[in-house]
């Protein structure tokens, strides 16, 4: 862990795992400036993952986040329980089923799942998530960092696969649930 000065503005960087996820301690008044919006930007790059720990965002505060990282896509809004907070581009998570539009849905993700494969837009940056209400127990979520996993491969297996492609679709995840 190290704690930096970004133009004025103090912020503490913990790595989590060897090659993914960081930590990041900055007060939420300062998570708008344009020093700790471009070290956020680097970090993504760097560690794939960046969690904010207690910050107790609003809507407004964390789609003005959001948009300080770059332009949004559309694929939020696709969804029907997308406006549910009142808030455009927020779509609520939840396995209510008497509340949330998407449950199926959003069962699938358990499996695994990648951001952003749902719309034709280009792939996000990132996606924000804030967890309003926790699980008592349970509730990990698990990250993977594939430019890191690339990068540690033997150049020989990557000399392998440097002409292979990937194809996502949903109905992966259905497989499990339905």
């Amino acid at each position: 862990a190290f704690a930096t000065q970004i133009m004025g503005v103090e912020m503490k960087i913990e790595p989590i795992k060897p090659h993914v996820g960081a930590r990041i301690l900055v007060d939420p008044s300062s998570l708008l400036s344009a020093g700790v919006v471009s070290r956020c930007l680097e970090l993504l790059d760097e560690r794939g993952v960046l969690v904010f720990p207690a910050l107790n965002l609003s809507a407004e505060q964390q789609l003005a986040f959001t948009d300080r990282l770059g332009t949004q896509g559309a694929g939020t809004r696709q969804f029907a329980g997308a406006n549910r907070m009142g808030e455009q581009n927020v779509f609520e998570l939840s396995l209510d089923l008497a509340k949330e539009t998407q449950a199926l849905y959003v069962k699938t993700s358990y499996f695994w799942h990648i951001d952003g494969v749902h719309s034709d837009d280009s792939l996000p940056k990132g996606t924000l998530l804030s967890a309003r209400r926790t699980a008592s127990k349970g509730g990990q979520t698990e990250f993977a960092n594939t430019y890191a996993a690339y990068e540690h491969l033997p150049d020989e297996e990557k000399a392998s696969i440097d002409d292979l492609q990937a194809l996502h679709t949903p109905l992966t995840g259905l497989r499990n649930v339905v």
